[in-house]
C-alpha cells in the first residue's frame, strides 16, 4: 500500500519519465501483427520508438541487431502467421514479441510476463536461455511464471515467491528456496502456502537470516540505504504526431492489403448489391436511392466496427511508448474512408449505368460523391463503436440496433410530416435521412413504381416524392434543406463522431 521504488538508488519513476525506452514490457499474448513478416514488424516497431533524426539505415542497423541477438536472422522475411493463418512457430513468434523491446539499445529492464505459456517444452526451454543471455549482457529480467521445472530454475538467479496478497515469503537463490520451504522442488513451494497465512509467511521471511543476507545487506553495500539526489532528467526528442501518423499509415495499409480473404469479400460486395438493386428496382425509384444510401452508409460501419478493437493491445504497447491517439485514430479513419469510398462508388457508379440516371438529370460524379459520404459517415459511426466496446462480438452486435433505426426514422417508412413529435425530433439525429434526402436532390426526375397492377409511368419531377416523404414544404419554392446543406450536416456528422471517438480512446487510455 505504500513504499517507494529505486533503481540504482534513484526513483524509478522519475527515470521512467525521463526516458521511458529504458523498460520493456512483454506481455504473455504475442502482440504482433500477423500479416506482417519478422524484420517489417520489428522496423515499424522501431520506427515508432526512435525520434524524426533517426535515419532509416539505423532503424534498420537495429532491426539487425535484434535479429542476431534473437537468433531468428533466417526467418526476417517470413510471415509472422497466427492459429488461422500459418507463419513461423510459437516459439518464434515469442522472439518476435520480445525482439520489439530491444530496439532501444537503452532497455535496461525487463519484464516478460509467462513467456513460456503455450510453448512445448523444448521451446520454452529455448526462451529461458533466450532470457538468461539478454540478462547475461548487462539488463535486468523480471520473469513472471508458473513453470517451475529444473530447466527453467537452472537460468534464475534469484527467486521471489509471493504469498497471496502479494506478501514477500522469499528472495533469494531457487535452491535455497527449496531448503527454506523444506520441499525437494521449487514447484512444490505452492502447495506449502495453505499451512499458514499469507502474513505469518511475510514476517517470517522478515524474521530469517536469509532476509538479512539477501536484502538487508545487498541494501547496505549497495549503498541504498543512503538516498542520492536525484538524477538530471533528459528526456528523449520525441517523435512528432506526423512521423507517427505515416508509420502507421504505411503499417496499417501493408496488413489490409496483405488480407486477401477480406479483400475479396469488400470488392465482391459492391456488385452483388447493384445486381440485387437492378433485380428489384429496374428502374431508379426512391427506395432504390434509399437502400443506395442505406447501402453505403453499412459499408463504411461493417468495415471499421472491429478495427480498433482488432489490434487493441498493440495500440497499448505503443501507447506506452509514446505514440498518440490522433496519429493512431487518423491513419485508421484515412486506409477505412478510401476503402469505404471505393465501394460506395462502385456501388453508386453501377447503379448509375444500370438504371440509366443521366436521363433523370443525375450527374455522375455528384451522385457518386454523395454515395461515398453516406460511407465515411458509416466509417466515422463504425469507428466509435469499436472504441467504445471490449470485444468484437459487442461492437458487431451494435449494427443492426444502429441500421434499424437508420430505415425507421429516415422518412421511407412514415412521412415526416406524419411522424410524432417525438419520432419527427429524433430523425434530425439521423444520418441516413439527410442522405437519402442528399441522393435525391441530386438529380431532377425519379421514377414511380407501379401501384394497384398499373403499368410503369413516366419519370415525375423530385416535387411528388420530397413532398411526401415530407423532405420538403407545401410550397413551390420550398425545397427543404439545399444539397450544400446537407454535404455539411452530412460532414459534420462525420467530424463529431470522429471527434467522439479520440475522447473516448482516451478516456479508456486514462482508465488503463
Amino acid at each position: 500500500d505504500s513504499g517507494e521504488v529505486l533503481l540504482d538508488g534513484h526513483d524509478f519513476h522519475t527515470l521512467l519519465a525521463a526516458d521511458r525506452s529504458q523498460v520493456g514490457v512483454v506481455p504473455q499474448d504475442d502482440i504482433v501483427h500477423p500479416e506482417l513478416t519478422v524484420a517489417e514488424s520489428l522496423a515499424f516497431s522501431g520506427r515508432l520508438r526512435f525520434s524524426d533524426d533517426t535515419r532509416d539505415h539505423e532503424v534498420q542497423a537495429s532491426v539487425d541487431r535484434v535479429l542476431a541477438e534473437l537468433g531468428i536472422e533466417h526467418i526476417r522475411d517470413s510471415r509472422i502467421g497466427d492459429a488461422l493463418r500459418r507463419g513461423i512457430s510459437g516459439g518464434q513468434r515469442k522472439r518476435v514479441n520480445l525482439g520489439q523491446e530491444l530496439l532501444t539499445s537503452s532497455t535496461r529492464l525487463l519484464f516478460l510476463d509467462e513467456p513460456t505459456s503455450g510453448l512445448d517444452p523444448r521451446a520454452a526451454s529455448d526462451i529461458v536461455r533466450l532470457v538468461r543471455q539478454l540478462a547475461d549482457r548487462g539488463r535486468i529480467v523480471f520473469l513472471v511464471t508458473h513453470d517451475l521445472s529444473p530447466q527453467i530454475m537452472a537460468q534464475v538467479d534469484h527467486l521471489l515467491v509471493l504469498a497471496p496478497g502479494g506478501r514477500l515469503a522469499w528472495f533469494g537463490p531457487p535452491r535455497e528456496a527449496c531448503r527454506y520451504f523444506s520441499v525437494p522442488t521449487p514447484d512444490a513451494i505452492f502447495s506449502k502456502f495453505h499451512e499458514q497465512t499469507p502474513e505469518a509467511w511475510g514476517l517470517a521471511y522478515r524474521e530469517s537470516p536469509e532476509f538479512q543476507k539477501y536484502v538487508e545487506t545487498r541494501e547496505h553495500l549497495l549503498g541504498m540505504d543512503l538516498r542520492r539526489p536525484p538524477p538530471v532528467a533528459v528526456a528523449p526528442k520525441p517523435q512528432s504526431p506526423r512521423t507517427q501518423f505515416s508509420t502507421l499509415l504505411r503499417r496499417y495499409l501493408k496488413v489490409k492489403l496483405r488480407d486477401r480473404v477480406g479483400f475479396w469479400v469488400l470488392a465482391a460486395q459492391p456488385p452483388f448489391l447493384a445486381l440485387v438493386m437492378t433485380v428489384v428496382f429496374p428502374r431508379p425509384t426512391p427506395s432504390m436511392l434509399f437502400m443506395l444510401a442505406l447501402s453505403c452508409l453499412w459499408f463504411g460501419m461493417s468495415v471499421a466496427v472491429r478495427e480498433l478493437l482488432s489490434d487493441r493491445v498493440i495500440w497499448r504497447r505503443e501507447r506506452r511508448v509514446g505514440v498518440g491517439v490522433i496519429p493512431y485514430v487518423a491513419s485508421k479513419a484515412l486506409v477505412l474512408t478510401a476503402i469505404a469510398v471505393v465501394q460506395c462508388t462502385f456501388l453508386a457508379l453501377l447503379n448509375y449505368s444500370s438504371h440509366s440516371l443521366w436521363e433523370c438529370g443525375f450527374h455522375p460524379l455528384v451522385f457518386a460523391a454523395i454515395s461515398s459520404l453516406a460511407g465515411v459517415v458509416g466509417v466515422a459511426l463504425g469507428l466509435l463503436m469499436s472504441a467504445s466496446f471490449s470485444s468484437s462480438e459487442a461492437a458487431v452486435g451494435t449494427l443492426p440496433l444502429l441500421l434499424i433505426p437508420q430505415i425507421a426514422f429516415s422518412s421511407i417508412l412514415v412521412s415526416l410530416r406524419h411522424m410524432e413529435p417525438l419520432a419527427r425530433a429524433l430523425s434530425w439525429l439521423n444520418p441516413q435521412r439527410y442522405a437519402f434526402d442528399a441522393l435525391l436532390k441530386s438529380g431532377q426526375t425519379i421514377a414511380e413504381p407501379p401501384r394497384y397492377g398499373l403499368e410503369w409511368k413516366d419519370p415525375i419531377p423530385l416535387t411528388g416524392p420530397l413532398y411526401e416523404y415530407g423532405l420538403k414544404g407545401s410550397s413551390v419554392d420550398d425545397m427543404g434543406l439545399t444539397l450544400p446543406t446537407l454535404v455539411m450536416v452530412l460532414s459534420g456528422f462525420t467530424l463529431l463522431l470522429g471527434a467522439a471517438t479520440i475522447l473516448q480512446i482516451h478516456r479508456r487510455d486514462r482508465e488503463g
